[in-house]
């Protein structure tokens, strides 16, 4: 049987001719498709995906960056809102309230060749510096100034919230221009299934395009005026100015201190004439007073090297107490914590004027300040004299506040809770009654050491009254092994205390950390009048050192520095047994 697709029209078999070719000729064939390699395909969609959302990233970032400059950021100042933009084209810096005081330094800042100046604006709450009347408060006006006595520390805080701005902005616009892009992504893809499913092809895409194209004309127009808007209202000019000298008048009395050089104007301008030797006070002698007291405690320990109780188990933490909001103590303090080694501060209390005013959040921001750039812990208790706004600003400003749980820290367990007593401005100590105050103060001791009887852990007890820490002692079943107290402005101790399990503990008592005379003088007088500008009294800080295991009290390091600048140390190592 012959094949059809052998055989001529007539059906006759055609001869076999291909056989006289073979090896001599070949029939053109289209070349084959390589086989791409899926692990290559992969990689490459893979780029091209993350090069999509690189590009949306980076042009959501410039939208966000945009933001940023044309929107305030906002920073706490002295317990106020405060505001705070570039100005592009401004020469100067200026700090304010509207309407009220305007305080302006030149600045040689720029971008692109325009000046760029920083414009804070402070929501000022005036009624802090008004009594009940409606009068004038004297006796606040030395802490409120004594609140922006730091210019270093308010430049920087100024500074962090415009970087924290505008990083927020750049790092919120990248993410929405991603969500946008995998938002796009998934549409196509649901669009090309929908179509597949529906049988939809390039006309019926024509189509749709060719009807919508009108709206798409007009949202593309007005896309581009709103970036030409945008553009223009926020980059510098691209043609160059000669540079303008800041118009600046130096107010004299400010000269020879960290506000030399600044302009005052405003309706407060003559405040700042009255208020002449409180500013002089508060800003160039305070200031000038503690740095030298800071570089004497670096040149003293350089030269008499003080040697703290060591050990493998043993851990130190820095203690003060009392500080009544000597922010001018802050630096001494850090120094000498940094010198010696110790990443932990604890405070016992009392660290504002009287937990009244807003203001009064500046007595802790340079402290927490200055010990986060250190690397060091803060762990600070209330006082009489703080309040639970007090304590709000402390756990805003990254301070570990004791509220009746445990804070560990360094191996070591720390228990405390706030006074139950108050002492506002123009109240003195609540309530009044001695035998009602040593009454509270025994049940929140004892209070402390129910809570201290069911931790694992030996537990130090930061209660601000003695008569606290001594129930706390008292009653903690043997887990309360040393107590460290304040509020007398006296120091006593360390004291060997039985405790319930037949071990010793120990009580320590604090004396005032920013210089403030006994209890009953701030009773009678606001503590501004006292603990503000150079020392009036002897200041004191301790260095504690406690074994982790068994939190037995290994000795305790005291710093005292009086008002003459002298340094005193004293190291005392209880014995093992009261």
């Amino acid at each position: 049987m012959v094949h059809a697709g052998n055989c001529n029209e007539r059906g006759l078999p055609l001869p076999r001719l291909a056989s006289k070719f073979e090896g001599t000729m070949s029939v053109p064939t289209r070349p084959a498709r390589p086989v791409r390699d899926p692990r290559v395909a992969k990689a490459r969609r893979w780029a091209r995906l993350g090069a999509f959302g690189l590009l949306a990233a980076l042009v959501g970032g410039v939208v966000g960056a945009v933001v940023a400059l044309t929107t305030p950021a906002h920073v706490e100042i002295a317990g106020s809102n405060t505001r705070v933009r570039l100005a592009v084209g401004s020469t100067v810096d200026q700090f304010g309230v509207p309407g009220l005081v305007t305080i302006k330094r030149a600045t040689s800042r720029s971008v692109f060749g325009e000046p760029l100046g920083v414009r804070a604006v402070l929501d000022l709450n005036v009624a802090q510096l008004v009594d009940a009347t409606g009068q004038f408060n004297p006796d606040v006006l030395p802490a409120y100034i004594q609140a922006y006595s730091d210019p270093k520390q308010l430049a920087s805080d100024i500074r962090n919230a415009l970087l924290a701005h505008v990083l927020w902005c750049v790092g919120s616009g990248a993410g929405l221009a991603l969500l946008g892009a995998a938002a796009w992504r998934a549409y196509r893809r649901w669009r090309a299934s929908y179509d597949r499913t529906h049988r939809l092809g390039p006309a019926d895409h024509a189509a749709a395009r060719a009807y919508r194209a009108p709206e798409r004309i007009f949202a593309a127009r007005v896309a581009v005026a709103l970036v030409v808007l945008a553009v223009i209202a926020t980059v510098p000019s691209g043609l160059r100015h000669a540079p303008v000298p800041a118009t600046v008048r130096p107010e004299p009395i400010l000269a020879g201190g960290r506000l030399a050089g600044v302009e005052v104007d405003g309706l407060l301008r003559p405040a700042l004439v009255a208020a002449e030797n409180y500013v002089q006070t508060y800003f160039s002698r305070t200031d000038t007073y503690y740095d030298q007291l800071r570089a004497k405690v670096t040149a003293y320990l350089d030269q008499t090297p003080v040697t703290l109780p060591s050990g493998d188990d043993v851990a130190q933490f820095g203690y003060v107490t009392d500080r009544h909001c000597n922010t001018g103590m802050d630096r001494v303090d850090i120094a000498l914590l940094e010198q010696l080694g110790v990443k932990t501060l604890v405070s016992g209390g009392d660290d504002a004027f009287s937990g009244t005013f807003a203001f009064e959040s500046a007595c802790t921001r340079g402290l927490a300040e200055k010990s986060h750039k250190a690397g060091i812990t803060d762990v600070f208790v209330g006082g009489n004299h703080d309040s639970a706004q007090t304590i709000g600003f402390e756990q805003d400003q990254k301070i570990k506040t004791l509220t009746g749980s445990i804070v560990t820290v360094d191996g070591l367990h720390f228990l405390g809770s706030p006074d139950p007593r108050s002492s506002r401005y123009g109240e003195g100590i609540q309530p009044a009654s001695v035998a009602v105050q040593l009454q509270l103060v025994d049940a929140q001791g004892r209070a402390a050491g129910k809570t201290a009887c069911a931790s694992a852990n030996p537990v130090i007890a930061i209660l601000h009254d003695p008569t606290a820490g001594a129930a706390a002692l008292d009653s903690g079943c043997g887990k309360v092994t040393l107590a460290l107290d304040g509020h007398t402005h006296a120091q006593s101790g360390p004291n060997a205390v039985p405790l319930p399990n037949g071990q010793a503990g120990y009580q320590f008592v604090g004396a005032s950390s920013g210089g403030a005379p006994g209890e009953k003088s701030l009773e009678r007088s606001f503590a501004s009048r006292l603990t503000v500008g150079p020392l009036n009294h002897a200041a004191t800080v301790e260095i504690v050192s406690v074994e982790r295991s068994t939190g037995r009290l290994v000795g305790v390091t005291a710093f005292r520095f009086t008002p003459d600048q002298q340094i005193v140390v004293t190291q005392q190592r209880p014995a093992v047994k009261p």
